[in-house]
């Protein structure tokens, strides 16, 4: 999981959380064809900490689905 965004200086900054998946769910993912592996899956940062905040599990919050549609 990435986060992508320009710095205070236009320089560009990668921030970025292994979600350790495991042997079938990569082989998941790359089964999907490039539309998962070169295309972004949008997310909500703020959701995220609301959900680490309210004591989820982190596993929960960052489980991968294949992208709908």
């Amino acid at each position: 999981m990435s986060v992508y965004y320009a710095g205070p200086r236009q320089q560009h900054c990668r921030v970025f959380y292994d979600k350790g998946l495991t042997e079938e769910q990569l082989q998941e993912f790359y089964s999907g064809g490039d539309r998962y592996i070169l295309g972004a899956t949008p997310f909500d940062p703020d959701e995220l900490l609301k959900g680490l905040r309210d004591g989820k599990p982190v596993a929960d919050l960052v489980a991968w689905a294949p992208p709908t549609g």
